[in-house]
């Protein structure tokens, strides 16, 4: 009788060993088929760099747009970094994605902007650049300078480009949505918060201004 018991427990054991390796196999073939930003969380391959919502992008007509409520279609300000003008050029893709790696970046014209760590900046001199630039290369292979208090970023103001210095940068505690603008028709960057930051397929050349 013992002997019986014992025999149905192993097969019931057997059985439940059986079921949760199905059920784990399953689990395991679905997450390898899930894009990588819903994979990892944060801070990985794939994920876009964002900025707060509110963030202001400079439209075409000289206007402004909460980041969070452009689409693909709209005209938006960019600058041809080859040429070093500005161009009006069109959204092709945007992005969310929830972060707990931001920055607050205050300007010495008393603006600020709140964004991932590993938002490239163009800056007067050095080219693209990041708080974080191995987070950047980790995720896009984009290799950028060191983003810090001092150096000049560039603004747009009335129609031109001026710079404008970091005072400070800080680190914004917590978890929250960031939105991006992913790709554009011509170029590899706009203005947010009247800045000149970068889509995730920012252009590159040798001269830099």
């Amino acid at each position: 009788m013992k002997r019986n018991i014992l025999i149905m427990a192993l097969f019931t054991i057997a059985l439940i060993h059986e079921k949760d390796t199905i059920i784990l196999s399953s689990m395991v073939s679905i997450y390898k088929n899930l894009k990588p930003e819903v994979r990892y969380g944060t801070q990985v391959i794939g994920e876009p760099y964002c900025f707060e919502r509110g963030t202001a992008v400079i439209m075409a007509d000289g206007g402004s747009k909460p980041i969070e409520k452009i689409i693909p279609g709209d005209k938006i300000m960019s600058v041809n970094i080859t040429e070093w003008t500005i161009e009006e050029d069109i959204v092709e893709r945007t992005d969310s994605a929830m972060h707990n790696n931001f920055v607050k970046i205050i300007f010495d014209d008393l603006t600020m902007n709140i964004n991932t760590d590993d938002h490239p900046y163009y800056v007067k001199g050095k080219g693209w650049c990041s708080v974080n630039p191995e987070s950047t290369f980790r995720k896009y292979k984009i290799r950028t300078g060191n983003l810090k208090p001092g150096d000049e970023c560039y603004k747009i103001l009335n129609g031109k480009l001026i710079t404008v210095k970091i005072s400070t940068i800080q680190l914004v505690p917590g978890r929250q949505t960031g939105f991006s603008i992913v790709k554009l028709n011509k170029n590899g960057s706009f203005f947010a918060g009247a800045k000149l930051v970068s889509t995730e397929e920012p252009e590159t050349r040798k001269n830099k201004k």
